[in-house]
């Protein structure tokens, strides 16, 4: 990152009103000017207050790998400084009624994702309904039946008790 500062260390918004940029390949300068292909150093300007473009060095705290801030750029110790703080990403929570505001409307995607990832996809089903009906086997339809009733107990349809949900078959 970039930034323009004048004699001293002030930081000094360029042509666009921004702090910080990135490139160097056209830097719109505070006097409304604009330069191309600038490197870090004195930067010409109409109003001659001795301004320079200086690179901030980014340093980052935390752990983990979910950006969560950047702050500054501050100087001290003679070099603009910002900070990018990281922290660990959070167990992921399932949707309840209480935390998603349109649970009624979405916990059957909810519960298609959840049927997908755990293996009880249309395809699993249909060739477990063909083996418990023609073949008479049952171990597959019993398995999926499992997944299915655990997908269930995690995405309750809204409203409805562990009851209701086994009398009416659920989704």
């Amino acid at each position: 990152m970039y930034l323009i500062e004048d004699a001293d260390h002030t930081l000094v918004p360029d042509g666009k009103g921004r702090t910080t940029f990135k490139s160097l390949a056209v830097v719109h300068r505070p006097d409304g000017g604009v330069t191309t292909n600038a490197t870090p150093g004195e930067l010409y300007d109409e109003l001659e207050r001795g301004l320079k473009i200086c690179e901030a060095t980014i340093k980052r705290v935390g752990e983990g790998d979910m950006y969560v801030d950047r702050t500054g750029p501050e100087y001290a110790d003679g070099e603009w400084v910002m900070t990018d703080t990281y922290k660990e990403r959070p167990e992921p929570v399932d949707p309840t009624e209480d935390t998603d505001h349109d649970y009624a409307n979405q916990y059957g995607g909810y519960r298609a994702r959840a049927y997908d990832a755990t293996g009880a996809t249309t395809d699993a089903l249909i060739v477990a309904l063909w083996e418990k009906l023609v073949e008479d086997r049952d171990e597959s339809a019993a398995a999926l039946q499992g997944l299915r009733d655990a997908v269930k107990a995690r995405f309750p349809a809204p409203g409805a008790s562990d009851e209701d949900e086994a009398s009416e078959g659920g989704e």
